[in-house]
């Protein structure tokens, strides 16, 4: 039985197509509640905790009805997103079966209960899940220069891409981890275009293939920020 795939709604179709033979897509919108540039995004609204959701209580309800008739655990936080900084990076974390990384200041009280069994890194920076992924190997993949000195400072294995030519409507450039999605089950990552594109994509790929990860590139496009990819039973 196929996985789910949380994705942008905006994600053009040829990049949907290429995921539907491993994957059922689901399009995550939530028009009105965030800026629109980003309310195609999935990471401001799940946070992903190994196999467990949290979901903002103000999350699209057709996809908290998509959980309860496919029976996907998940449980609500106790704050809502709002439309800017820092209420709308609440949930937006990044975690693997070790460690938690986000804004302790900001993050949802529920998500940090749930993580009394991992360590919790906590940084200055709100967009954890947007500019960073944990490998289930212990090595963090961040764009962001902040995140990736406090995680050097704690003797961690990170590795810091440049996100110069990924691509955000309405910003400069976008961030690493809102390109990715990790499908650890099949050991497969999913990347919103091509990491030729990227300024040091050879490294990055070398660094998933060490990894023992397959990668699947949606298209020979610049990398587009589109909040990540999230993947559900």
């Amino acid at each position: 039985m196929k996985k789910t795939v949380i994705c942008d709604f905006r994600l053009p179709n040829f990049m949907k197509k290429r995921m539907l033979p491993f994957y059922n897509v689901l399009d995550f919108s939530a028009e009105g509640i965030v800026e629109e540039t980003l309310h195609g995004h999935p990471d401001l609204f799940l946070a992903q905790i190994n196999e467990s959701f949290v979901l903002a209580p103000n999350s699209p309800k057709y996809v908290v009805e998509y959980f309860k008739s496919h029976t996907i655990p998940y449980q609500f936080g106790e704050k809502t997103v709002e439309f800017s900084y820092p209420e709308i990076a609440r949930y937006n974390i990044s975690a693997n079966q070790k460690y938690i990384l986000c804004n302790s200041s900001i993050c949802d009280s529920h998500i940090l209960k749930l993580s009394e069994n991992l360590k919790i890194i906590s940084v200055k920076q709100g967009f954890c899940r947007c500019s960073t992924l944990i490998l289930n190997s212990d090595i963090f993949i961040t764009s962001d220069k902040g995140i990736a000195q406090a995680l050097e400072k704690q003797k961690l294995k990170v590795h810091l891409f440049s996100d110069e030519n990924i691509l955000l409507s309405g910003y400069k450039h976008g961030l690493l981890g809102g390109c990715l999605g990790i499908d650890e089950e099949n050991r497969r990552i999913i990347v919103s275009g091509s990491l030729d594109t990227l300024l040091e994509g050879k490294q990055l790929r070398l660094l998933f293939q060490n990894s023992a990860y397959d990668l699947l590139e949606l298209g020979n496009t610049v990398l587009h920020d589109v909040g990540g990819f999230f993947f559900i039973a």
